[in-house]
């Protein structure tokens, strides 16, 4: 099962996990499948950085991990 892709990037660094009283258990899962791909994306993206720090960032934006931002060099 591959993880799911996030159609745009968020803020997902301050996003809280719903409690009990918000959601169910099975949101709750939901939730912490979506952070554990997440990390896992994460991961991934390190290695490429480690290689090459360009295509790190490039890895990051195409997973939606980063915001679309252009640097001037």
């Amino acid at each position: 099962m591959g993880a799911p892709a996030l159609a745009e990037y968020f803020d997902f660094w301050n996003e809280a996990m719903p409690t009990t009283a918000q959601a169910t258990a099975a949101e709750q899962a939901a939730w912490l499948r979506r952070r554990k791909a997440i990390k896992r994306q994460l991961t991934a993206a390190v290695e490429h950085f480690n290689r090459d720090v360009k295509k790190g960032f490039e890895f990051l934006r195409s997973l939606h991990l980063l915001p679309q931002v252009s640097f001037v060099e």
